[in-house]
């Protein structure tokens, strides 16, 4: 090789193949030959080749396929090779939508789920209301048909157990409607959910009537059904013992639904007017301070 990079002239003659055509050969397959063999001596004989050629000390000798980049392959095959992809302002716009929207299903599924647990105690309720009156009717009438006083003494521990699994669904109604009124609809509502607010601000005219009301099918039927008892009562031990349990259980019903109740109506007005009057100095407080 010569100083200027060119091949030696006689490496087509060394190789066995003459620069001019012999006789009887086509001259064009020989001139290609011999420029691929000058082609490869020269890029055996340059320093790059040399040094892409040989391995590194202590690693291992990698074969031309695998020591061609991934992508000059592809672009010599043909091939396209997409370029990696750059997030951009949108991707994370469009994944906080995402999150946005994730996190307005959840409210909407445990706002969806808070109503339909509240609808499902009141039918409950319901229920335990129409039994109770049903027992009431079915107890009562068989103990006077055969004028068994113990029989309608039964009846009020029937009472109490109906009555306490009817306060247990008022004080779970009651819980889930405050949280709803005070703690949901502020929160997520954004002026459009506020119906737990309005019922607490704007009670019913008569809704105390309805409130004691409904009590006092437990209360009254109690009370109803061990006066009866008392009245076809006989000179017995055992019915006056009976007689006397039932009475002191009629009363525990009644204290029952007095003191462990929930706020009426008329507690849950009146805790909305403190809270607001409550929260109208706080919010002048900070205007105050904004302007200061």
């Amino acid at each position: 090789m010569t100083g200027s990079g060119r091949p030696v002239a006689g490496v087509s003659r060394a190789m066995g193949i003459e620069e001019a055509s012999p006789a009887g050969t086509a001259p064009g397959l020989v001139t290609t030959v011999s420029s691929c063999l000058n082609s490869a001596v020269l890029a055996c004989s340059s320093p790059t080749a040399a040094s892409m050629t040989r391995p590194a000390p202590g690693t291992r000798e990698r074969s031309p396929v695998t020591a061609i980049p991934a992508r000059a392959w592809a672009r010599s095959s043909g091939v396209t090779v997409p370029r990696p992809r750059v997030a951009s302002v949108a991707d994370s716009e469009r994944t906080m939508e995402t999150g946005d929207l994730g996190e307005n299903a959840l409210v909407a599924a445990e706002y969806v789920s808070l109503r339909s647990e509240i609808v499902k105690l009141i039918e409950l309720q319901a229920q335990l209301v129409s039994l109770t009156v049903i027992s009431l009717g079915a107890v009562l009438g068989v103990a006077v048909q055969v004028s068994n006083a113990s029989l309608a003494f039964v009846y009020p521990v029937l009472a109490l157990i109906l009555g306490i699994a009817w306060l247990n669904h008022a004080h779970a109604i009651h819980r889930c409607a405050r949280y709803l009124s005070q703690d949901f609809e502020p929160r997520w509502g954004d002026g459009v959910l506020g119906w737990e607010r309005f019922v607490r601000r704007n009670p019913l005219r008569y809704g105390m009537l309805g409130y004691w009301g409904i009590r006092s099918v437990f209360m009254g039927s109690s009370l109803v059904a061990t006066m009866i008892g008392w009245s076809m009562i006989e000179a017995d031990v055992l019915q006056l013992t009976i007689g006397v349990i039932s009475t002191l259980v009629a009363v525990g019903t009644f204290l029952l639904f007095v003191i462990w109740r929930e706020s009426s109506p008329q507690d849950l007005l009146a805790e909305e007017i403190e809270s607001r009057s409550a929260n109208i100095p706080a919010a002048r407080d900070g205007l105050e301070l904004d302007e200061s």
